[in-house]
């Protein structure tokens, strides 16, 4: 996605009413990641009991905790304002 697709993605989720549920989800779109790969994240953590490691040797692990770090940042970035 170009950055004039992830403006207008975020402007329509401003615009919607905020659901704690599915925000994550809709957040991530906007920035052109995929639902299912938050999902993964979370069964992975689920079934290992740790998130998944940036370090990893297995490359879709490291994807995993790219997007994990990346939904940290904004996290992070809400709660400073």
């Amino acid at each position: 996605m170009n950055a004039v697709e992830i403006e207008e993605a975020i402007s329509a989720l401003a615009e919607q009413p905020f659901d704690t549920a599915e925000f994550p989800y809709a957040f991530l779109e906007a920035f052109g990641r995929k639902e299912t790969a938050l999902k993964r994240a979370l069964k992975f953590k689920l079934e290992r009991g740790r998130l998944p490691s940036i370090t990893a040797a297995d490359p879709w692990e490291k994807r995993m905790a790219e997007g994990v770090a990346f939904l940290a940042r904004m996290k992070a970035e809400v709660a400073d304002g």
